[in-house]
């Protein structure tokens, strides 16, 4: 097998398209009396083949085409609409579209979701087009044009399940679209490691495994965690493989970072990464959703390429 698939392909496949609420802008298409929240509806087409997906989407109260968007992945509850809420705030308060797909436990299992169908059942590498992955440009080009947007690029952020799928999503999908991501709380990770077997690490994966590597560490990936996500309950995987990343999700997200970090210098490689903890939270979305929004478009964020 070979890299070319995934740090080295821009999809823009083609899929049938119905929505189901439409954005009511006035005239001038740019701005709006009035913040407007609406489920969409995206067909996922035939080599996903999972049906229809709903799409939750907010637009605050003042200018709209020019606003930064932002993808919110949810956790394993697939509660769409609370992670959607629970940006509204700052929404507001920074002025970005929020973008919330539902990727319903009846259409996806847990390991299609979070690995991103990045393995076909016989362990070869999927057709990008054909991956988890895929569906949040095509999402993007499907917003982008129904609620009549005109960004170039979105921002990504998941919490748990949601932080699962985006640092995967960053480590082996070539978006063309996407700028910044937040992987938040996830419970476990991909090692870009050799020597561990796949899900949990890249062995026998990828015959250039260093193009990967530093294709992952250019992205402006923010690692963040809650300084008190430090319960092993039962929604955590306690698999030995696992509990060798860390016992628990806050000490498996420090060893990611720190072991990424290591091995780019270890390389020579550019390392793009930071690392930032949200004080007192624990597996809580509520807490770590606001903590995204100031990472990502407070003082020490920026809006660059939006």
């Amino acid at each position: 097998m070979n890299l070319s698939p995934f740090k080295a392909f821009i999809a823009f496949g083609t899929a049938s398209l119905v929505m189901i609420t439409s954005a009511c802008m006035n005239s001038a298409g740019d701005r709006r009396d009035n913040p407007e929240q609406g489920i969409l509806t995206f067909e996922t087409g035939p080599l996903i083949n999972k049906g229809d997906i709903k799409v939750h989407y907010y637009m605050p109260a003042w200018k709209t085409t020019g606003m930064p968007l932002q993808f919110v992945m949810h956790g394993a509850g697939r509660n769409a609409d609370d992670y959607l809420e629970g940006w509204k705030a700052k929404a507001d308060e920074y002025g970005v579209i929020i973008v919330a797909p539902e990727l319903t436990k009846e259409s996806f299992s847990s390991t299609e979701y979070i690995s991103g169908m990045f393995l076909t059942p016989e362990g070869e590498i999927s057709d990008p087009e054909a991956t988890t992955f895929s569906l949040i440009d095509k999402i993007f080009e499907f917003v982008r044009e129904e609620l009549q947007l005109d960004n170039r690029n979105y921002n990504i952020y998941g919490h748990s399940a949601g932080g699962q799928f985006t640092h995967r999503f960053m480590q082996f999908y070539d978006s063309p679209y996407v700028d910044k991501a937040v992987a938040a709380n996830p419970g476990w990770y991909t090692f870009p490691d050799d020597e561990a077997e796949y899900p949990y690490g890249i062995k026998g994966i990828f015959t250039d495994s260093d193009s990967l590597r530093k294709s992952f560490y250019l992205d402006n990936l923010t690692v963040l965690l809650g300084t008190a996500d430090t319960i092993r309950d039962k929604d955590l995987r306690q698999t030995p493989e696992a509990d060798l990343q860390g016992l628990t999700r806050l000490a498996r997200g420090e060893w990611f970072f720190d072991y990424n970090k290591a091995r780019a210098e270890e390389k020579g490689f550019q390392f793009k990464w930071q690392n930032v903890y949200v004080p007192g939270s624990g597996h809580d979305h509520t807490l770590m959703s606001p903590a995204a929004a100031d990472v990502l478009y407070g003082k020490n964020g920026n809006n660059e390429g939006m």
